[in-house]
């Protein structure tokens, strides 16, 4: 990250009073809009197993100017018709106008053939040489510096739909020629044939795993959104008072996953109690004076899964408890664990930045309903001292605040126990953040960033659940 000058914060400011915050805040998403494309250049067989395939989704990119994209995020990702769950993309790319940009390497996606109800998609796709992808792609991209410097340089989403058919499966081996290629074709789709057969007897088991975990934790989740909005000062401009709205407002929306743990007690990240200080842009806004935090502006909204979001358009109120009208409260939250990132100024200086740890025992938190209206069945909590799983299952709710209702879904991953973290197998996005970590024998874990989570019996200590 690069921090502007006090210079260039005293220059901006007026931009402000003039609007032109506003303007550029709204029609950041709709300038980019249709400026990038995604395309999915080929699919591949990368490894396969008995217990799992090992997709590759070569991605090309594209656009109409020069973009700098930070992260990609897949979703709702279905490869002939079965649903997939890739990582995010962390890789910075540099996208020049009219000039396609290939990825250089394939994106794996892990498909655990036991987490399967049918095997043929990806028999039909080793048959055929042939797949079809479906989805919605999340561009984070890098807007110019005026924008940057208005949004605390946070990067702007753009959504790419994705639909392509026929495309190439590609093989590894080498199709050098056609005798070659029918040969290993053969060899894959006699393999997984017999990774069909072997796991028959044990799919009923692990969707009756799914099924369970679903029917059991379902009930304990809610979508948690936090609201808040950011300032600059604008002081030394008499006329402020004088505006319709404030022009100088940018809000933010964090969302997640809470857990209740009894009908009164809900478990939450602390980020979705003070998000401004996760965030390393925000946070160093903030500490610089130049702006300010808008503490009355900070609402929590907590929605039961399968709730409806919406409501004439707008967010429904009726189906959501709210921090601000006294629903719910803050109990309990361990002492706050930072850490300092250096930043690299205008003049080549550097200076540390204090930044809460989402990798923390610190970053969670409990809340209270004042008034719960439903029953829950005991959190199954595992003591056992298992140290590796080859399959625990996450929630998220994927499509946050865009969709109607909130829907959780299932992530399924391996993840292993180390000290009183559990490291995930896999990568995932903040919209995972707040899950439960489940295993066969119960919840191990909750998730706190995007490759690990802290341990069960850590939260509740921390928290003090046992004694509540």
């Amino acid at each position: 990250m690069r921090i502007k000058s006090i210079f260039t914060l005293i220059i901006l400011l007026p931009l402000f009073e003039a609007g032109w915050a506003q303007s550029l805040h709204v029609k950041a998403d709709a300038d980019l809009d249709g400026q990038m494309q995604l395309e999915i250049a080929d699919t591949s067989l990368l490894d396969y197993s008995a217990s799992k395939v090992v997709l590759g989704l070569t991605l090309s990119l594209s656009s109409k100017r020069d973009l700098t994209v930070e992260q990609i995020v897949l979703r709702g990702l279905r490869i002939n018709g079965l649903p997939v769950y890739a990582a995010p993309v962390k890789q910075r790319l540099e996208l020049h106008s009219g000039v396609k940009t290939l990825l250089p390497d394939p994106l794996p996606v892990t498909v655990y053939l036991r987490d399967l109800d049918s095997i043929s998609p990806l028999e039909q796709a080793v048959s055929n040489g042939h797949t079809t992808v479906d989805g919605t792609a999340y561009a984070k991209v890098h807007v110019n510096p005026v924008t940057a410097m208005l949004l605390f340089s946070r990067s702007v989403e753009i959504a790419i739909n994705l639909h392509q058919e026929m495309l190439p499966f590609t093989i590894p081996g080498g199709l050098v020629t056609r005798g070659a290629a029918l040969i290993v074709l053969q060899a894959a789709e006699k393999g997984l044939r017999t990774i069909s057969a072997k796991v028959t007897s044990g799919k009923e088991r692990v969707s009756s795993f799914r099924r369970e975990v679903m029917k059991q934790y379902k009930p304990h989740l809610m979508l948690a959104c936090a609201h808040f909005e950011v300032r600059g000062q604008t002081d030394n401009h008499p006329n402020t008072q004088e505006r319709v709205g404030d022009p100088g407002v940018v809000p933010f929306d964090w969302c997640g996953v809470a857990v209740a743990t009894a009908p009164d007690l809900v478990l939450v990240p602390r980020e979705v109690i003070e998000p401004w200080k996760f965030d390393t842009d925000i946070a160093d806004a903030l500490n610089s004076k130049n702006f300010s935090l808008d503490k009355s502006s900070y609402d929590l909204w907590l929605w039961p899964a399968a709730a409806a979001l919406r409501k004439s358009g707008e967010r429904n109120a009726d189906a959501a408890l709210r921090l601000s009208t006294k629903q719910f409260s803050v109990i309990k939250m361990p002492d706050s664990d930072e850490h300092k990132i250096r930043a690299l100024e205008d003049n080549g200086k550097t200076r540390k930045i204090s930044v809460a740890k989402r990798d923390s025992s610190s970053d969670l938190a409990l809340l209270r309903i004042a008034r719960p209206v439903q029953t829950l069945d005991a959190l199954p909590a595992a003591d056992s001292a298992t140290k590796e799983w080859d399959s625990v299952a996450l929630f998220r709710f994927r499509d946050g605040l865009r969709g109607n209702s909130a829907d959780p879904e299932l992530i399924i991953m391996p993840a292993k126990r180390n000290g009183t973290r559990i490291e995930l197998g896999e990568l995932v996005d903040d919209s995972v953040f707040g899950s439960p970590i489940v295993a066969s024998e119960g919840i191990v874990g909750i998730v706190q960033d995007q490759s690990s989570g802290v341990t069960w019996a850590e939260a509740t200590r921390v928290l003090k659940l046992d004694k509540r």
